[in-house]
């Protein structure tokens, strides 16, 4: 044991200890959870990479085209590598091995065990619930950090070098949550600002420095921009592009309430079915919900106000996410202990708690913004969480405080207690109904891939493949090369498109009447309203036939000619 403590600390402050470390924690969450995708986009972003449309293709809608072509080209050498997943988690590592590395090389040895703890938590969610929002907060993150570290240590441009590319490739994977984070980040360069200007004077080296560092940054974001809105520059990518503007719309914000609008609606052709249908995202209807009808739709979309009233409730919301989700309870515990550390444990300095106060600004306005426009979702809290829980530790100057062993203790103990509590659903030995759906699911889809005779359209909801492709299984080439939902953000993609033209389906709707290519796979009630849909619309003697089951799915053909 003395050994190992020696050997720690002679190599602690060094890279290797901290990538060792986190790569070491990437193994032991993975011995006790299963690996998942956090929500849907990121298996549909993996089936576009991967080939799942035929053949792997860049375009993969919200991440840079340029890393969907290291992504994609990386999946035409070897396939039966899950490079799309393996990204995220190396980026994952990396990231929070500069984290530590830069906290380990700062003096204070309470921030360093803070750090730890707060790695530790970060680790559950970019190891065990991969999701690309998460993984630009890691590395825009450890970029500011690394950044704002340069300029009190030795070999300053390499390590501002390696702090850009991890803004630029934060950027690169959620342009929206990078400048969320980046707005908070900059708590940590505040100090560096406002020190450079004091000393404007007498040495310009450091302004002139940071002001460099900043331009690299942005014109580097603005290169890799704009490569990415070219390669989106045909007429089918745009089409789509202003289909997608919609559709993020109606899938985050909601519909305008039926209720509300029900004049409006009904001039436009839309009841109440119809309502529910498209509220339910199966809008891919291009003869009767096309764009200038989306259009006018989002035209009946309230905007929301800001009010005392809408900010109570704002500030109702986040309490009930923050402290009543459990999911959640981990970060906001560890968050309350660090801002009562800061504030009672901390020397004073002028400079840190304005920077302090920034960050806390800029994080409220961050929460705002993604309320008001999407609502309170866990994936966005959480990436905002780790820039602020980074930000405040790297400015804090803790002074020598008696409670020092105590606080520590009482955080480590109380940590672990509530991650235990809010993990507690997803330990391996918790997951076994999503370890048999996940079998069941896998064999139905092998049963679809062998059947290309056939296209397979189904409802959005339909959790078929959505949920049940895991980050390190094998997405074969051509996998939905004959499955398409009758709406979500991948329909209308030149891809999608052009899978339902080889069963001659442009509508999917219009098109599968008497269709003997074209099958409806369903579980439940499904179909119910689909087929009160096509009678209404497109064929009053429209009616299911029972095909086959495939698992615990129906197979039906939609037909208008059956004999009585």
């Amino acid at each position: 044991m003395k050994n190992i403590i020696q050997v720690i600390k002679n190599n602690y402050r060094k890279f290797s200890f901290s990538f060792l470390f986190n790569l070491s924690l990437f193994m032991i969450f993975n011995l006790f959870f299963y690996c998942r995708y956090h929500t849907v986009d990121d298996t549909f972003m993996e089936m576009i990479g991967c080939g799942a449309y035929g053949s792997p293709d860049y375009h993969l809608i919200y991440i840079n085209v340029i890393i969907g072509f290291v992504i994609s080209s990386l999946y035409s050498a070897i396939h039966s590598i899950p490079w799309y997943a393996l990204m995220h988690i190396l980026m994952a590592v990396f990231s929070l091995s500069v984290i530590m590395y830069v906290f380990f090389n700062r003096n204070n040895r309470l921030v360093k065990i803070l750090v730890v703890i707060v790695v530790f938590i970060i680790s559950y969610e970019a190891y065990t619930k991969i999701q690309f929002t998460k993984t630009a907060a890691y590395l825009a993150t450890a970029g500011y950090t690394l950044i704002a570290y340069s300029f009190e240590s030795d070999k300053r441009a390499g390590k501002q070098i390696v702090g850009v590319f991890f803004l630029v490739s934060s950027f690169m994977i959620r342009t929206g949550m990078f400048l969320g984070c980046s707005a908070v980040c900059l708590g940590c360069l505040l100090p560096v600002l406002f020190k450079s200007i004091k000393d404007l004077r007498n040495d310009k080296r450091v302004f002139q420095n940071l002001f460099y560092v900043g331009l690299s940054a942005l014109l580097a974001v603005i290169s890799v921009y704009c490569i990415d809105h070219l390669c989106y520059s045909s007429e089918r990518w745009q089409y789509y592009k202003l289909y997608n503007g919609y559709t993020t719309q109606f899938e985050d914000i909601h519909f305008p309430a039926y209720d509300n609008y029900e004049k409006e609606y009904n001039e436009l052709g839309i009841d109440l079915e119809d309502y529910i249908l498209y509220n339910d995202t199966d809008f891919n209807d291009p003869d009767l919900f096309g764009i200038e009808k989306m259009q006018k739709v989002k035209e009946l979309q309230p905007y929301k106000e800001i009010s005392l009233n809408a900010f109570a409730m704002f500030l109702l919301r986040g309490y009930n996410t923050l402290f009543r989700q459990k999911t959640l309870s981990t970060f906001t515990f560890v968050a309350i202990a660090i801002l009562l550390l800061f504030v009672i444990g901390c020397k004073f300095n002028l400079i840190n708690w304005i920077s302090a106060f920034y960050a806390g600004c800029a994080t409220l306005f961050a929460f705002m913004y993604t309320y008001y426009m999407h609502g309170w979702f866990d994936r966005t809290t959480i990436s905002i969480m780790v820039s602020i829980l980074i930000t405040l530790l790297y400015i804090s100057d803790i002074k020598n405080i008696i409670f020092n062993k105590f606080y520590i203790i009482a955080v480590v103990c109380t940590t672990i207690a509530i991650s235990a509590f809010s993990w507690n659903d997803f330990f391996k030995w918790n997951m076994g109904q999503w370890k048999n759906d996940l079998a069941v699911n896998h064999d139905v889809l092998n049963e679809l891939y062998n059947d290309k005779d056939h296209l397979y359209l189904c409802r959005t909801s339909l959790t078929l493949w959505k949920k049940y492709y895991t980050p390190y299984g094998e997405i074969r080439i051509g996998a939905m090369d004959n499955i398409s939902p009758l709406g979500d953000w991948l329909s209308n993609t030149p891809l999608s498109i052009d899978v339902l033209a080889k069963y001659d389906v442009v509508n999917p709707y219009k098109d599968m009447i008497d269709n003997r290519k074209v099958y409806f796979i369903e579980k439940g009630d499904d179909l119910e309203l689909v087929i009160i849909y096509l009678k209404k619309h497109y064929n009053g003697d429209a009616e299911a036939v029972f095909v086959k089951n495939i698992g615990p799915y129906d197979v039906f053909q939609i037909s208008s000619k059956r004999d009585k």
